[in-house]
């Protein structure tokens, strides 16, 4: 088939939304003729993992100006969704042209992946899918106020920009004009099902990481006599959660375990300062931003990773994690419980702001009494194959590709 994919975000050896749509255009370029449309920005990388890459001949870019620079480590910038919209618009003229010369059969909006915002592909007369589609998530009620005065305005916007986009004529016009949706996150996928129950597809956005060496995966065990090691990674923002669990380790019961955080973001100085306030200095470590090999290399000598986004579509980093058999913990709300499934975490309850970090400890501290880190190290490994294993990902893209050309139901 020849694919038209508009990727916003891709790019080689990165992080979430980037990774993904980097793999997801290797993988269709296995089998089919592919023309990208991306970011201007994620150029240089792009083409240095192109040099090295001589099996992949039918995979080409077109470069459309990024107006904001997305930072290395992810962190969100000012205006940032504002330039994402604009991008769509820019784009719009060059996917035309690039679909009369091209003549795709099918096109993908894949990054970046909400529905409040149009897509260039909208412009062409190609059957197109979008997804996987995040958009309509917010944070449990009182957290928001809980995180403090920068996140409740956050959520406040966030709210106000989803009853936006519900009237936006041009980011209606894109979800009519799309054959399929792939929707991510519990209120996307209802609100999609809602507005368009006859285009939702069924995709598990599940993906085998090219940097997890499958020799390199281990079950993890620990014993009593050892420091038991935590990884968390994230932006940090007040709706990835990380206050939750600093005050889950000031709780008496956990006086020796150690902290890893990965990631950056405008509250590293306000999470240090806490963590000085609780008096955990000595037990955690702020690594900042990290490539994946040194990601990789700290989940690998964790014990658990404990998972406290309270906002996601689905949540990458925990997806890599299940992927590498560390034990996992998270919150039993949106994206992250409907990736961990029935078996694959241990799920705290979401009940209040007050109580999150006590049920949080306590779930800690039930792992710890009951030495259950191998346990949990199999279900991880467990759920991660059963969404992994739905076929490869190239008969998981021929059905999604079908059902948008209207060939299955």
């Amino acid at each position: 088939m020849r694919i038209l994919v508009s990727a916003l975000y891709c790019k080689p050896n990165s992080g979430s939304e980037q990774a993904y749509g980097w793999w997801w255009v290797t993988e269709l370029a296995r089998h089919h003729d592919v023309v990208v449309m991306t970011g201007s920005d994620q150029r240089p990388a792009i083409e240095e993992a192109l040099a090295d890459r001589t099996d992949l001949p039918r995979l080409h870019f077109e470069y459309v100006t990024s107006l904001v620079r997305q930072s290395p480590s992810g962190t969100e910038q000012r205006f940032e969704r504002l330039a994402q919209y604009l991008w769509q618009l820019l784009a719009a003229p060059r996917a035309r042209q690039v679909a009369r010369r091209f003549e795709p059969d099918v096109a993908h909006h894949v990054t970046s992946g909400t529905w409040r915002q149009p897509s260039c592909l909208a412009a062409t007369d190609i059957p197109f899918a979008m997804g996987p589609l995040a958009g309509s998530e917010r944070l449990p009620a009182g957290f928001a106020k809980a995180f403090g005065r920068e996140a409740l305005l956050r959520d406040r916007l966030r709210g106000a920009a989803i009853s936006v986009a519900r009237v936006d004529p041009l980011v209606n016009f894109s979800l009519r004009r799309s054959k399929a949706i792939i929707a991510a996150g519990t209120h996307t996928k209802h609100e999609m099902q809602r507005r368009f129950p006859d285009k939702i597809a069924t995709f598990s956005q599940v993906f085998r990481h090219p940097g997890v060496a499958p020799g390199s995966v281990r079950i993890r065990s620990w014993t009593p006599d050892e420091e038991l090691r935590i990884v968390w990674v994230g932006r940090i923002v007040p709706s990835k959660g990380l206050q939750i669990l600093l005050d889950a380790l000031s709780d008496p019961r956990l006086p020796t375990l150690r902290l890893d955080v990965l990631g950056a973001g405008p509250e590293r100085e306000r999470m240090e300062a806490l963590t000085h306030a609780l008096g955990l200095e000595d037990r955690v470590h702020f690594r900042g931003h990290v490539d994946h090999v040194e990601l990789f290399d700290t989940i690998h000598s964790g014990h658990l990773f404990v998972f406290t986004s309270l906002q996601e579509l689905m949540g990458q980093a925990l997806s890599e994690a299940m992927q590498l058999g560390i034990g996992c913990i998270v919150f039993d709300y949106s994206g992250a419980s409907v990736l961990a499934g029935s078996n694959g975490a241990v799920k705290v309850p979401i009940r209040s702001p007050q109580l999150a970090s006590s049920d949080l400890a306590d779930a800690i501290v039930d792992v710890i009494d009951n030495n259950s880190i191998d346990e949990l190290s199999r279900m991880a490994l467990d759920r991660f194959a059963a969404l992994a294993d739905d076929g490869t990902p190239q008969e998981r893209m021929e059905r999604l590709y079908r059902f948008t050309l209207g060939e299955t139901k």
